[in-house]
């Protein structure tokens, strides 16, 4: 079976890139591992990848999401709005990444990566799934 998984990351304008990276490396990893995913963004947002090691045939547009059945939608969106997190949820059961905000407990699945004082609890929390580059060797200098 191969699910087809839409991952959707924040790219607000203030958000940091940390939230595009993440959402990249997911799309890669599951890739790698046979399952057909997709990065869902905007072609007004494609430039961000410009320099990026990625796919672009990995890269669906919202105009054409219901071109494709979708199994699973992971958002990685900060506070997702109701009425955008509704929409999605109508597609796809969605899973929320570190998300915050009135809406956490409407998602179908929650994953902490990030320490989180919300009352409502993940199905997960792991900070070691937080990818950290190698610890490098320190310089010892005589």
């Amino acid at each position: 079976m191969n699910d087809s998984i839409l991952i959707v990351p924040a790219c607000e304008p203030g958000r940091g890139g940390g939230h595009l990276v993440r959402c990249m490396t997911l799309v890669k990893e599951l890739r790698a591992l046979g399952r057909e995913t997709f990065l869902c963004l905007n072609s007004d947002k494609n430039n961000l990848l410009q320099t990026a090691d990625f796919d672009r045939s990995w890269i669906i547009t919202e105009a054409a999401l219901h071109e494709k059945k979708w199994d699973i939608i992971v958002l990685d969106r900060f506070q997702t709005p109701e009425e955008e997190l509704s929409r999605w949820k109508q597609i796809a059961p969605v899973i929320g990444i570190d998300e915050g905000g009135i809406g956490r407990d409407r998602f179908d699945f929650l994953i902490d990566i990030l320490p989180n004082i919300e009352k409502i609890k993940p199905n997960i929390s792991d900070p070691a799934l937080l990818p950290l580059p190698a610890k490098k060797q320190s310089l010892s200098f005589k």
